[in-house]
């Protein structure tokens, strides 16, 4: 997926399955950097939200009165994951309320990203904000498991298609350029005005800027 600092960072449909039909009452979102799944031991979870559900059972249906037994709690835990290296930069998960609420509905799910905060939105709902711990331009698998049906993502939903088509586009800032994985003897020209300052020249891997949590990077410095 491309790379974005701004704007969607992700857009779906799916179902949600009858409380009779889920395994284990919940569903992950996953917002991945350098790795197609979420592992301890290397890559970034930048953004991780996970549905806890708790279906009620029905134990007694009577003429006045309906009696059931509740299983565990429904909420949403949102946190940021990754490989030891970057402990001491993360935070705890953040727990909220679950959104969606009820089971065996379908749900729309867009993820925006702003200059500090990831707003989540949920069905058309209120947005849900979190802080960045990494930038969202870190982003570049995502994987949604668990108790989750027929997901649609963006090319194949009509409802995203409309939303991404109302809303502001990432646009690459004037001084950067994506290129395809360069192989041996490729050659990449810039053309540009010297100016009287050294030139940084940075080739960026899974990555918009230089960041602290060490996100690839190698910097060419030409001096004039």
């Amino acid at each position: 997926m491309n790379l974005k600092s701004y704007g969607i960072i992700l857009c779906f449909d799916a179902y949600v399955p009858k409380a009779k039909d889920m395994i284990k009452n919940q569903f992950r979102i996953n917002l991945l950097h350098d790795s197609s799944e979420p592992y301890f031991a290397f890559g970034i979870t930048v953004l991780q939200l996970t549905f806890y559900f708790a279906p009620e059972k029905y134990i007694l249906l009577g003429e006045n009165n309906v009696t059931f037994k509740r299983r565990g709690n429904s909420y949403m835990e949102i946190r940021t994951e990754g490989s030891y290296e970057y402990s001491t930069i993360l935070e705890g998960p953040e727990t909220r309320s679950n959104p969606i609420g009820q089971t065996g509905v379908h749900i729309n799910v867009v993820i925006y990203a702003e200059e500090f905060f990831y707003n989540i939105s949920i069905n058309g709902g209120d947005f849900i904000h979190y802080h960045h711990r990494i930038p969202p331009w870190a982003v570049n698998h995502v994987m949604i498991e668990g108790d989750i049906k027929d997901v649609r993502f963006e090319e194949d939903s009509n409802q995203c298609k409309k939303i991404i088509n109302n809303s502001i586009k990432f646009e690459l800032p004037s001084n950067m350029l994506e290129v395809k994985p360069l192989r041996d003897y490729d050659t990449i020209v810039i053309i540009g005005k010297i100016s009287n300052f050294p030139i940084n020249v940075t080739f960026l891997n899974g990555a918009l800027k230089h960041h602290y949590a060490g996100l690839n990077f190698i910097l060419l410095m030409i001096p004039l």
